[in-house]
């Protein structure tokens, strides 16, 4: 019993790519589930190596920096949302994922984002923002990025 919560305490791995692509891995598993995101000249693309093939997952984006005070984007965060100071405007999208990721356009509006083909974001946010991934069928999460505990109410395994 020792040995495996001694493993269990040792499954968390991440890395973060300083070459325009942020990564994380969690090693919990037989196979290591990692994360890649891309931000390409016209879209972002989140690539999921190792997933669940029958899982669900979603992918969020939160701008967390400290430089954007009470004007950053949490619209895509599948969490908060972004409160436009009216109970009628919270937008609150969610991109639907393959288990081995999605590709968003950049150019997505605010008021009507197609959830899992566009997003708001552009290159320009890279280091900017924290990433979200569950696995909705068995509601595992991953967070990695600006600012992690942006999402530590929901308990999920911060990579990096």
């Amino acid at each position: 019993m020792k040995n495996f919560a001694s493993l269990a305490a040792l499954a968390l791995v991440g890395c973060v790519d300083l070459t325009g692509k942020d990564s994380g891995m969690d090693t919990g598993g037989s196979a290591a589930l990692e994360f890649d995101v891309s931000w390409g000249s016209s879209s972002l693309d989140l690539t999921i190596m190792n997933g669940d093939p029958n899982g669900d997952y979603y992918f969020g984006i939160a701008e967390t920096s400290s430089g954007c005070g009470d004007q950053c984007w949490t619209g895509e965060d599948c969490y908060l949302g972004y409160d436009l100071e009216s109970e009628n405007n919270t937008l609150a999208y969610c991109h639907p994922s393959s288990s081995t990721g999605v590709s968003l356009s950049y150019g997505g509006s605010t008021s009507s984002l197609t959830e899992g083909s566009e997003t708001v974001f552009t290159a320009n946010f890279e280091g900017q923002v924290t990433f979200y991934v569950e696995n909705y069928s068995s509601g595992s999460c991953w967070v990695w990025g600006a600012e992690p505990s942006y999402y530590a109410d929901l308990g999920c395994t911060i990579v990096d």
